[in-house]
């Protein structure tokens, strides 16, 4: 299940319109109807701050319990959360690094068939 699927399962839960989550977490109600698999840090720490009974480890990987139990837990955020927040972003930027190297790999390899590597391309997959 991905980060939208979650984030409605959410909303159900909390019995909140999409409309009123999305402006509680200050996003446009088009920025939260675009939200695929992918969500950035700064998106995932505007849930939590908005809904802080909405366990962040949940959100993005689906483990464990969607809301917090432990009362004193709400309204704060807690060093697990910052971490897992911090991880999340470390694997995004990677994502990011691992795209750029392919990008550049495709490329240097395109430059390597000249002209003509669509054509090549056709043949291998004919």
């Amino acid at each position: 299940m991905g980060v939208k699927k979650r984030l409605d399962l959410i909303i159900n839960e909390l019995g909140v319109s999409g409309r009123r989550f999305a402006r509680e977490c200050g996003f446009s109600e088009s920025y939260y109807a675009t939200i695929n698999d992918g969500i950035g840090a700064d998106k995932l720490n505007k849930i939590v701050s908005a809904y802080p009974q909405v366990s962040l480890e949940w959100l993005v990987t689906g483990k464990g319990e969607m809301l917090k139990k432990d009362e004193n837990s709400i309204g704060k955020t807690d060093a697990s959360t910052s971490d897992l927040a911090e991880r999340y972003l470390k694997m995004l930027e990677a994502n990011a690094r691992t795209i750029e190297s392919q990008q550049q790999i495709i490329a240097d390899m395109t430059k390597k068939l000249g002209n003509d590597a669509p054509r090549r391309v056709a043949k291998v997959g004919e």
